[in-house]
């Protein structure tokens, strides 16, 4: 009898921990859904004023800048469901979206893409995780009124993910740095998806805006 009703006490606590166990899975799912929809407004909202801008000026570039934005579409709407694509993917798509921003910018503000890696290149990362932090260069860090230039840089070794922004600060990023919808929604998309697997690091270093970030892939 007391035997049975160990076993009966058992299971009972074994549906409860299943339950919870898929309750917090729903919720998890309900909350990537949720951060994964605000990506993709940001994105056409900067990538369609660039091309706007453009088109007013009458740039002989427009119809360069049209083809890599169908491009970036295509990329952002046959990976943006899938759980995980390669890095070097990821990267490619990251490079795209840096040409068509060069666009927009002044002459005289450079920005520095590079990219480093082995084979573990080939490895699964989740689609656009870093967008976010490139296109924050390109909002906080380039002024129209003054030279600069800013950095990307991204390093896959040994199955881990290396990825470092620098760009100038600006007086209207000094005072909230590492704040900001799009900052928060990449830090809890990588608590959710990476927890414990990866170290972010924001802020001003001297004149600079830094962003830093390890991500173990393996």
């Amino acid at each position: 009898m007391t035997f049975s009703m160990a076993v009966g006490l058992l299971t009972q606590l074994y549906h409860q921990i299943m339950e919870r166990q898929a309750v917090e899975f729903e919720r998890k799912k309900a909350e990537l859904a949720l951060y994964k929809a605000q990506i993709n407004p940001h994105f056409l909202f900067n990538s369609l004023n660039t091309l706007y801008a453009m088109v007013l000026t009458g740039s002989a570039q427009v119809e360069d800048a049209f083809t890599q934005f169908i491009g970036l579409m295509k990329y952002m709407y046959a990976n943006n469901t899938k759980d995980k694509i390669p890095v070097c993917t990821e990267v490619d798509y990251i490079r795209q979206y840096i040409g068509l921003q060069k666009y927009r910018i002044p002459r005289d503000f450079q920005i520095h893409f590079s990219y480093h890696h082995d084979e573990t290149d080939q490895m699964g990362i989740v689609p656009m995780i870093l967008i976010t932090f490139v296109e924050n260069v390109f909002k906080h860090g380039v002024s129209s009124q003054h030279a600069g230039e800013a950095f990307v840089d991204i390093r896959m070794e040994k199955g881990e993910l290396l990825f470092s922004t620098r760009n100038p600060l600006l007086n209207h990023h000094r005072s909230n740095s590492s704040k900001g919808i799009g900052i928060e929604n990449c830090r809890k998309r990588l608590d959710l998806l990476y927890p414990g697997r990866y170290t972010l690091m924001i802020g001003a270093e001297g004149e600079e805006y830094v962003v830093t970030l390890s991500l173990d892939l393996k």
